[in-house]
């Protein structure tokens, strides 16, 4: 039995990975993907990789001039080099996310989603059919104005910035510039209500409560949307849905949630980039280690340490 835990937080990915190694902290979580192949190679550590319910996703102002069109979301998403970032950022393989839900969510995943993979040339002829046209600088250029836009993110998780960098450069590819702004994770909602947000990288979780219903329903309150979810985006199909949903039986939940997630899936108010894995160092001198998926409860109570 474990009979005293200190609880310590700490931004910096490189300070946790230090302390896994040392030994100065028996439990880290939310490791950075980079320093996860040297602490495996540690003698007196585990790492283990725990799947949860929780999406990597951008989130847009969807009143935006620059993002008011389903077609230049498409455009944002197909530009997106999702296996890329899978195997060389957070480094777990098929974390890819094509929709908002990820498997463990089995009533929302969509098993059969058609998933649409890079495609310039597509995403390049969905700008265009919105007066999108390519300039001297290979910017993207309409009435006068660059398709330029900032993204904000924060670095409490330690891959979103980088893969905000990697998004950075792939959307230069089809013309758009963006600019990265890492800031606190509070800038975020901040930014959602005053309505100055035009991009931002999250990580959502889905894994508040054991099913997803309530939080989209917040979001789909008001047509402003919600803090962590879309913003100026609102759907009077999902909204029916979701009412069906609250009134449901057990038969037909599912058939409703399938498609809620279609409908998401395809209008894209927010683009899902890839599925998160938690990611946490056990030193060797913990037994019994158990992992909460909902992230609820750290279950220390079941742990204990070798003798």
């Amino acid at each position: 039995m474990i009979e005293e835990v200190h609880y310590l937080t700490g931004h910096r990915a490189e300070s946790r990975a230090l302390q896994a190694q040392s030994g100065q902290a028996d439990l880290i979580y939310t490791l950075d993907p980079a320093s996860i192949d040297l602490l495996n190679r540690a003698e007196n550590l585990r790492v283990h990789s725990e799947s949860i319910p929780r999406t990597v996703l951008l989130k847009l102002n969807n009143e935006h001039r620059f993002l008011d069109s389903d077609r230049t979301r498409q455009a944002i998403s197909l530009a997106l080099d999702r296996t890329g970032i899978s195997q060389h950022i957070v480094r777990v393989e098929n974390s890819e996310a094509y929709q908002l839900f990820p498997p463990a969510l089995s009533d929302w995943h969509l098993e059969d989603l058609n998933t649409n993979d890079r495609n310039l040339d597509t995403a390049s002829a969905l700008l265009k059919s919105q007066g999108w046209i390519l300039n001297s600088d290979n910017l993207l250029q309409r009435d006068g104005e660059v398709f330029g836009l900032t993204l904000v993110t924060y670095a409490d998780r330690p891959e979103l910035t980088v893969i905000a960098t990697a998004i950075q450069a792939q959307l230069r590819e089809v013309g758009i510039t963006i600019e990265v702004s890492v800031d606190n994770s509070s800038a975020i909602p901040s930014k959602h209500h005053d309505q100055t947000l035009e991009l931002a990288l999250v990580a959502r979780s889905f894994g508040t409560i054991s099913d997803p219903l309530a939080i989209l329903v917040d979001d789909a309150k008001t047509h402003k949307g919600s803090d962590w979810g879309h913003m100026n985006w609102s759907s009077q199909e999902l909204n029916q849905v979701l009412g069906e949903m609250m009134r449901s039986d057990d038969a037909s939940y599912r058939e409703l949630a399938q498609k809620a997630s279609t409908i998401l899936a395809e209008e894209m108010p927010v683009i899902p980039v890839v599925f998160y894995t938690q990611q946490v160092s056990v030193n060797e001198r913990v037994q019994n280690f158990q992992f909460d998926p909902f992230e609820n409860n750290y279950r220390v109570s079941e742990m204990y340490f070798a003798q």
